[in-house]
């Protein structure tokens, strides 16, 4: 996938250990450190989420937190992708102002 100033790229390596089963658990990966998911936002959460389980796309977790909604799902590999809805006083949507 690539954007205006970024380029996003999922490999598989052939071979690769699984992810750990305590890095399957959102909340419970917060405990480990490292790189948690990525995050997209999107105007509509609740239509995304639609949208992506109509292209068979299994949702690992919804969120509802702070006023904003968010979707998780994973790639490939199983890391974590959040889609979470652009609205409100978010922190998230700081970055418009």
């Amino acid at each position: 996938m690539q954007g205006v100033g970024f380029i996003l790229e999922i490999f598989e390596a052939p071979g690769a250990a699984p992810l750990p089963e305590d890095r399957r658990i959102p909340n419970r990966d917060l405990m480990t450190h490292g790189n948690k998911h990525m995050s997209f936002g999107v105007p509509d959460g609740p239509k995304a989420k639609a949208e992506l389980e109509a292209l068979g796309v299994e949702v690992a977790m919804v969120a509802e937190v702070d006023g904003t909604y968010g979707v998780f799902i994973r790639d490939n590999t199983e890391n974590l992708i959040e889609i979470f809805e652009e609205k409100g006083d978010s922190p998230f949507n700081q970055h418009k102002n």
